[in-house]
C-alpha cells in the first residue's frame, strides 16, 4: 500500500501583482519515472538559471532505492524531493500531481525530466510572459514541444536539434495568407 506524503493541498498562488520583478519565483514541477536523466535535468536547469535563488523543484521520483539521484547541490530551502519505488507508481499523472502541490511561488513550470535548458532561461521566460501579457492583457499559458537532443551516455557528450533536423520530428510551416 502506497503512503502519500504529507504536502499538503493543491493551492494555486501566482499572483505577479505587487513584487518587483526580480523578486518573483519560479515553481518547477518535475515527474520522473525510473528516468537516469533527471539529475541532468535539474542540473542543466540550475546552472544555467539567471537567478538561482528564484527556482524552487519540486521533483517526484518514481525508481528503485539505488536509482534516486543525488540533488544535494540544490539548496535545502529551494527543493522538495520526494521518491517513491517505482513498483508502487500510479503513473504520470499521479506523479505530476503529487509534484504540483502546495504552489506559492510566481510562475509555475512543468517539465520533463530529460530536458535542457538555454542560458538564463528563467529571465528569458519570465520576461516573455509579462510582455505577452502586457500585450494581451490576460493571463496566458505557454505550452510547447522542446528542442530534441541526444546524450551519449558514455562520454556524456550532448547533440541538440532543431526542429526538423532530428529524424524524429515533423517541421511544419504556415502560411501567411
Amino acid at each position: 500500500m502506497i503512503k502519500m506524503p504529507e504536502v499538503g493541498k493543491i493551492a494555486l498562488n501566482l499572483s505577479t501583482k505587487n513584487k518587483n520583478e526580480y523578486e518573483k519565483t519560479i515553481f518547477i514541477s518535475i515527474a520522473s519515472y525510473r528516468d537516469p536523466d533527471l539529475i541532468n535535468t535539474v542540473k542543466s536547469a540550475y546552472d544555467r538559471a539567471f537567478f538561482k535563488n528564484r527556482l524552487f523543484f519540486s521533483i517526484v521520483s518514481q525508481a528503485d532505492e539505488s536509482e534516486h539521484p543525488d540533488l544535494s547541490f540544490i539548496p535545502e530551502k529551494q527543493i522538495r524531493y520526494i521518491k517513491f519505488d517505482w513498483r508502487e507508481s500510479l503513473g504520470a499523472c499521479w506523479a505530476r500531481e503529487i509534484s504540483s502541490r502546495d504552489i506559492s511561488q510566481n510562475y509555475f513550470f512543468q517539465i520533463d525530466s530529460h530536458s535542457r535548458f538555454i542560458a538564463n532561461w528563467d529571465k528569458v521566460v519570465t520576461e516573455n510572459y509579462n510582455k505577452s501579457i502586457k500585450y494581451w492583457k490576460q493571463d496566458i499559458v505557454y505550452t510547447m514541444h522542446p528542442h530534441g537532443f541526444s546524450r551519449d551516455h558514455d562520454t556524456g557528450e550532448e547533440k541538440f536539434y532543431s526542429v526538423g533536423d532530428h529524424p524524429h520530428y515533423l517541421a511544419m510551416q504556415w502560411d501567411e495568407e
